[in-house]
């Protein structure tokens, strides 16, 4: 792997992550001592900890991280200003590594590089991943701004402050109850050696692994599992910088315990637009995968509404759809017609449509099974007007933005599923369009997701699984 590629590969800076472990913020104290300068404030400490915690998981999955510089940006509880102040301390003591923020032909404009150095890896390496722990999202209801396109790419949104009001409050308590709730509970995932997984769903469970087994989870068997191999990356720095790989066996059977429940509502511009419920680790892998996942030691089932977001187009319009949304296409094409349905119903005006397309085939290396053909214009142009045909009722909603309503819409609904949920203590598991619950409650929620669509929008869906 080149320097580049390993920079790329870097992880951001994620101020949920904290050492709680006597021992290990011993070690961060007295790491601390070695930067403190007398000028800073004693809430500097806690600031440090957390960057060190961040390190050492950087360091076990042999990548950077990457941060902003920015000094107006807002960290959490702490300013940027503290961030840099701290992170430029480190430097001069020789405890880090940075590649400065640069901007590259291939990736675009990247943020500063920092990982640690041979000086504090030997200090810090008596802080066992397990010390570090993701703290609860903060805030819970978060409201981002909008930026408008910059060459016909969406900027990333930040957070802006909003003023509480009774709704705030109440999906504060709905997110805090959950989160609570879920660490009464047991979330697994168990493969076993006889489970023959498709390739996509092996690279989820690695990507799963890799990532996030020092934050989101931890490994239940087999024992040591995983053994990263590691190779030395030769750059122009002091020292040399650690890949880790991990390889996954096929059959060889894991166990999984999803250590953090938690979720976050994300808002876009106002508190009628998105909403949707993220941040949980089962939201990062497929269908395939969920399915292994066990709640108390039960099997589960995920049912989920159908033809979601389109059926919904037709029940703004007060029509009926009973129809299968995709039944104008071939089955062995539905994948990518899917994939079209979905842009035209989030992309916000019809001169990006094509691009975007593409951008969604490449991101989900449709090609791979489909061939190259399907980033030809002519053939995406064929498949938007086969949907729009299809869909001729509702074909105004399309490339009108509608896509951030509708997931607003779909937010309430899951959250009148939760309630339910959360106030007869049963877990359940949120996938946007879908829910995970312990089979025996199945039916019980397929009766109230019916409900909850057919309370905000008047007409009964269509649910499977």
């Amino acid at each position: 792997m080149e320097y580049k590629e390993w920079l790329e590969r870097a992880i951001g800076l994620d101020l949920n992550l904290g050492i709680y472990n006597d021992y290990a913020m011993r070690i961060a104290d007295m790491i601390y001592s070695q930067i403190h300068r007398s000028k800073w404030r004693a809430d500097y400490k806690p600031a440090f900890s957390r960057i060190i915690a961040n390190l050492r998981v950087s360091y076990e999955l042999g990548i950077p991280l990457h941060y902003s510089r920015d000094t107006n940006r807002k960290y959490q509880e702490f300013s940027g200003w503290r961030l840099r102040n701290l992170v430029d301390a480190m430097d001069e003591e020789n405890l880090i590594e940075q590649h400065n923020g640069y901007y590259d032909e291939e990736f675009g404009g990247k943020e500063t590089r920092m990982w640690a150095s041979e000086d504090l890896i030997g200090l810090f390496l008596a802080i066992q991943p397990e010390d570090v722990v993701l703290d609860p999202p903060d805030p819970v209801v978060d409201l981002k701004d909008r930026p408008p396109k910059k060459n016909g790419k969406r900027q990333k949104p930040k957070s802006v402050p909003y003023r509480r009001s009774v709704e705030t409050d109440a999906m504060t308590k709905e997110l805090k109850q959950y989160g609570e709730m879920m660490l009464r509970h047991r979330v697994e995932l168990h493969i076993s050696s006889d489970d023959d997984l498709s390739e996509k769903a092996e690279e989820q469970l690695v990507n799963l692994i890799t990532l996030y087994r020092y934050s989101y989870l931890s490994i239940l068997y087999p024992k040591g599992f995983p053994n990263a191999s590691y190779s030395i990356l030769n750059t122009n720095n002091s020292s040399n910088n650690r890949i880790a790989t991990i390889t996954y066996e096929i059959g060889q059977p894991i166990g999984i315990r999803f250590r953090y429940c938690w979720l976050h509502r994300s808002f876009s511009e106002k508190f009628t637009l998105g909403g949707r419920y993220y941040g949980a680790p089962w939201q990062f892998i497929g269908g395939e995968l969920r399915a292994h996942i066990t709640i108390d030691g039960q099997s589960t089932v995920e049912p989920d509404y159908s033809g979601y977001h389109l059926r919904m187009l037709y029940h703004l319009e007060g029509i009926e759809c009973e129809k299968d949304p995709y039944g104008f296409c071939e089955p062995k094409l539905r994948t990518l017609y899917k994939d079209v349905a979905l842009i035209m119903i989030n992309c916000g005006a019809k001169r990006y449509l094509t691009n975007s397309i593409k951008k969604r085939f490449r991101d989900k290396g449709r090609e791979n099974e489909f061939g190259k053909e399907i980033f030809d214009k002519g053939f995406i142009k064929k498949m938007v007007a086969e949907c729009e045909a299809f869909h001729e009722p509702v074909k105004g909603f399309f490339c009108s933005d509608v896509g951030i309503k509708l997931q607003y819409i779909d937010s309430e609904i899951t959250s009148c599923v939760l309630d339910h949920f959360i106030s007869g203590d049963i877990p359940i598991l949120p996938v946007h369009d879908s829910f995970v619950v312990a089979e025996e409650h199945g039916q019980v929620l397929r009766t109230v997701m019916t409900e909850a669509y057919e309370y905000h929008l008047g007409f009964e869906p269509v649910i499977t699984g």
